[in-house]
């Protein structure tokens, strides 16, 4: 009787190369084994699979850290609401394109949802270029900011969130430490938001002549700001004149 082994003497049965299938019936296991089970490497997708459905949350959770959890048992437990889950998911090594697509899809309807979460998923390798377009373009403000950190973002794409309804958004735009095109820059330096000229003036990436641009911003802190920055980079009001100009090309 399985049940009445000690668990460490039913860890070194899964582990052993001989170990009878009747290991991994779930059905005649206490809890404390068919948790085992859950864990372990061997465990056959057929089984994880029934295991997903454990009324036990800490199970499920066991399950989709099972590097043997088919994608058919991921993209089903996707369907519950849970950042735990989603959390757990986008841990893995082996995700597949369907899978993250998903978690893109279904990620609004998780209350709550953190930011690192949302820009760990848009920032997945495996993310379509359909998923994240979807993602910029979300109702969601906190999904579209998440969006600006991708790195497969197009010029477009990057208009657009830059030229974002919501104040947030843009200011994540003007955070990011990225090599804009000229055009994204000229765009942001003209925003009505002073936070987001304040965190302009603070990107490193942000051009010289925009700064020096922003000396003579309408605000009284934009201008401090731009002096701020400018004055990091060693340039000063004397030097402002021999800047060299923004290569409109570019």
């Amino acid at each position: 009787d399985l049940n009445q082994i000690s668990l460490k003497s039913f860890k070194d049965l899964l582990d052993h190369p001989n170990r009878p299938e009747s290991v991994f019936d779930i059905e005649w296991l206490n809890d404390f084994l068919v948790f085992e089970v859950a864990k372990h490497p061997k465990t056959p997708a057929k089984t994880l699979d029934e295991l997903s459905r454990h009324k036990d949350f800490n199970f499920q959770l066991a399950v989709l850290k099972n590097p043997n959890t088919s994608d058919e048992t991921l993209l089903t437990m996707l369907d519950r609401p849970s950042q735990e889950i989603y959390k757990t998911v986008i841990a893995r090594e082996d995700l597949s394109t369907e899978v993250v697509d998903k978690m893109a899809k279904k990620v609004e309807s998780i209350n709550g949802i953190t930011t690192e979460l949302l820009r760990k998923i848009s920032t997945h390798d495996q993310l379509s270029d359909e998923a994240l377009a979807a993602m910029v373009v979300s109702k969601d403000i906190k999904i579209r900011s998440a969006a600006v950190h991708s790195s497969k973002l197009s010029d477009d794409q990057l208009m657009t969130l830059a030229k974002d309804d919501s104040q947030a958004v843009r200011i994540t735009v003007a955070k990011v430490d990225r090599d804009y095109p000229l055009a994204i820059w000229k765009t942001l330096a003209s925003d009505s938001s002073q936070f987001v000229l304040e965190f302009l003036c603070q990107n490193r990436k942000t051009p010289t002549d925009i700064l020096i641009d922003l000396t003579d911003d309408s605000n009284e802190y934009v201008r401090k700001a731009a002096k701020a920055a400018l004055a990091k980079r060693d340039i000063t009001d004397d030097l402002f004149d021999m800047a060299e100009p923004l290569d409109e090309s570019s």
